[in-house]
């Protein structure tokens, strides 16, 4: 689950197995965690550290979840839902059109968890299809497309506001 109030998700439902990240994880506090075991860092720059840690159930569906730090501070995390493979879906890597449709899903998805989007489809120059976007005091959930590695992602980004370009 996402609480919309604060921004924290809850991984792995709501008893004693699950666990909360929010905008308050630091990174110490972070490695220091039973979610830091078996975590894969996949940083790029020694000031963004990034950690994908898993599988993991949000709002009762498997998704595979990265955190971002900023320094200490958690910016943001990344939610991929896992959802069955389309009939004929050969799985293909930098599929266009196969990455557009996990896009559509994953807009799907964000629509039946939250309903529909706060702010209108909007995206940066590099993504021309717009980004799907929830916005709230403490930061933003997004969809988007990228199509420079042609991905698809949702994001939850925490603390500074964005800017709209």
């Amino acid at each position: 689950m996402i609480d919309l109030e604060t921004g924290s998700v809850v991984l792995d439902g709501s008893g004693a197995g699950a666990t909360t990240v929010g905008p308050s994880l630091s990174l110490s506090a972070f490695l220091a965690s039973p979610l830091a075991r078996g975590a894969m860092s996949f940083g790029v720059a020694v000031e963004w550290p990034c950690y994908h840690v898993g599988q993991h159930e949000v709002f009762g569906d498997p998704c595979a979840v990265a955190l971002m730090f900023h320094g200490q501070q958690l910016d943001w995390v990344m939610l991929c839902p896992i959802a069955p493979a389309p009939p004929g879906d050969a799985g293909v890597a930098y599929d266009v059109d196969a990455t557009l449709a996990v896009k559509a899903r994953h807009d799907e998805w964000l629509a039946a968890k939250l309903g529909p989007p706060t702010s209108p489809a909007r995206g940066p120059v590099w993504s021309p299809l717009g980004t799907v976007a929830y916005d709230y005091p403490w930061g933003c959930i997004w969809s988007r497309y990228t199509p420079q590695d042609v991905s698809s992602m949702i994001g939850i980004s925490y603390a500074r506001p964005r800017k709209r370009r």
